[in-house]
This record gives C-alpha cells, structure tokens and sequence, in this order.
C-alpha cells in the first residue's frame, strides 16, 4: 500500500484527491493547507506544510501529491516545491484511470492528468505540469515545468510551452508554435504564431494585452 499526502486543500486538490481516492494500491493520509476546510475523500486536514515533517515520521514512506493549481503565477507554487524537495520529500504523478495517455508520453514528477484529457504519442510533460479535464496535448509537444493546460485547452502536435505558462480553458494552440516561459493565454484564446516575449495574450487571433 502506498501512502501519499496532499499538499493543498483547495478545488483543485478536491480532484486530485478524487483520483487518489480511486487507486485500490493508495492511502491518502491527509492534507495540507493553510486552514482546515473539513476531510477531502475522508481524508483528514494535517496542519500547514511543516505538518509533513511529522508525518514522515510516522510513516516513512510517504510520498506527495501536489494538489495546488495555478491561475498564472507560479512563484508561491514552485517556492513550496522546491521546499519540500530540500527536505527530502518525493513527488508522484497522478495520472486519472479516464484519461488517455500513449505508452510513448514522458510524464516527470508531480504531474497531474486529469480524466479526459488526451496525450498523445511522444508528448513530453514537465515537472509539476497539469493536464486538466479534457484538454488535448497532441503529438511530440513539450509542455514545460509548472505548466496548467486548463480545462479543453488544446496544444497541437510539435508545440513548446515554457515553464510556467497558464493555457486557460478553451485555448488552442496551432501546430508547431513555441510559447516562451510564464506566457498567460487566456480562456478561448487561438495562438496561431509563435510568441516572442512573455506576457498574456488573449483573443482570435492572440494578441499580447500585457
């Protein structure tokens, strides 16, 4: 049996939790958050992050799951990462039964793919990145560290998306487009050239607004 804690409470970590809950080998023992919003998946609230460090005592086996989303900055999330790993923790992947991923997709630590999104052959997906419900990553992209491809959001085939960059609910990203670091595309946005500087860039197609 695997035990696995969630670091954060919040929506977000209401999913993941659902697709560790699901797991016949995986025994959430609790989560963390800055306050106690009552159990998740019959999971208890463990305290704040420091929590983990007694946790681990007790049960010395225990890995993570990141249960913390991200609307566009990153810096509190990566922060509590890189945490975490100086102390010695490990992240695992959680991976939804209902999605599909070909055999040949790379998936790095601390992904979570949620149920129905579609990655296909030779995708890559970088540490702590999030496939969200129903987006499609499509053949040979390469999806950055901290990456959010939020809900229905499709990457096309042969695309790259730096580290950091929110793909909001809906976008579409055109085949073969590089998307540099910490770029916000906004929900129904279409990129249909490849970016230049960083920024949010919203609209059909997308322009940079900031």
């Amino acid at each position: 049996m695997n035990t696995v804690a969630l670091v954060g409470g919040g929506g977000h970590a209401l999913v993941v939790a659902s697709i560790l809950a699901s797991f016949p080998d995986t025994r959430l023992a609790g989560y963390t958050d800055i306050e106690d919003r009552g159990p998740i998946e019959g999971a208890a609230y463990l305290g704040n992050d420091s929590a983990l460090m007694l946790l681990r005592e007790r049960v010395p086996g225990v890995t993570l799951a990141l249960g913390m989303g991200h609307l566009g900055e990153t810096g509190p999330r990566v922060s509590l990462v890189e945490w975490l790993t100086d102390q010695g923790f490990g992240f695992r992947s959680v991976v939804s039964a209902q999605a599909s991923v070909a055999r040949t997709v790379l998936i790095a630590a601390g992904v979570v793919v949620m149920a129905g999104a579609v990655i296909n052959a030779r995708a890559t997906i970088g540490p702590y990145a999030i496939a969200n419900s129903n987006s499609v990553i499509e053949h040979g992209a390469s999806i950055g560290a901290h990456v959010h491809v939020a809900p229905g959001a499709i990457i096309c085939g042969d695309c790259h998306v730096g580290d950091g960059c929110l793909i909001g609910a809906g976008a579409v990203i055109a085949q073969g487009i590089e998307i540099p670091a910490h770029c916000l595309i906004g929900a129904g946005a279409v990129v249909t050239n490849s970016l230049r500087q960083s920024g949010t860039y919203i609209g059909c197609p997308a322009r940079r607004s900031s």
